[in-house]
């Protein structure tokens, strides 16, 4: 009962700040801003940074998330842009179900 009412807040929290942070980001950059080729460059640096960390190789990251092995092809050579949630919810995942020391999932039973 109060797990599932703490991811229910956190849920509500997360899409909260997520629509504050576009506000903002749009506010000072503007839709089409000078960022937008640097904000690519930065996620796909962050992504590869992350899945190299956890040392999986793209399949088993792919696998973890449950994204599409092409898809995570194409944001880390910069071909595609993820959701800006997205490359915030992956260290999110990371640090709560994976063993960074043994290099798997954590036993979270």
């Amino acid at each position: 009962m109060w797990l599932q009412l703490f991811f229910c807040l956190t849920k509500h929290a997360m899409r909260v700040t997520m629509k504050m942070e576009r506000k903002i980001y749009d506010g000072i950059i503007g839709k089409e801003g000078s960022m937008a080729g640097s904000k690519t460059t930065e996620a796909k640096d962050e992504i590869k940074r992350m899945r190299k960390e956890a040392g999986m190789t793209q399949k088993a990251f792919s696998e973890f998330f449950g994204i599409p092995v092409r898809t995570l092809q194409d944001w880390e050579a910069g071909v595609r842009t993820p959701p800006d949630y997205v490359v915030r919810l992956l260290p999110y995942k990371l640090n709560l179900e994976w063993d960074y020391e043994n290099k798997r999932p954590k036993d979270l039973s």
